[in-house]
């Protein structure tokens, strides 16, 4: 059994895996790994965490005056 090279089109023996006229790769590439998007997801969690928990902090901080007794002036 033959197949036709991809890339210079001429009979070549199934078995090979580079054409014997053109040196072209003719075998199945291999297929690539899937990521997985739990990293993204875990990222995205500890960012919003993050600055949820900086915005409080301003927040608890200006409302409830830990600054001390200065008062603001503009």
């Amino acid at each position: 059994m033959s197949k036709i090279c991809p890339n210079c089109k001429r009979e070549i023996d199934e078995n090979v895996k580079f054409c014997p006229f053109c040196a072209a790769f003719t075998g199945e590439t291999p297929q690539e790994k899937k990521k997985s998007p739990v990293g993204a997801i875990i990222g995205g969690a500890a960012g919003v965490l993050a600055l949820g928990a900086a915005s409080l902090a301003v927040f608890v901080f200006d409302i409830f005056g830990m600054y001390g007794d200065k008062t603001e002036t503009l």
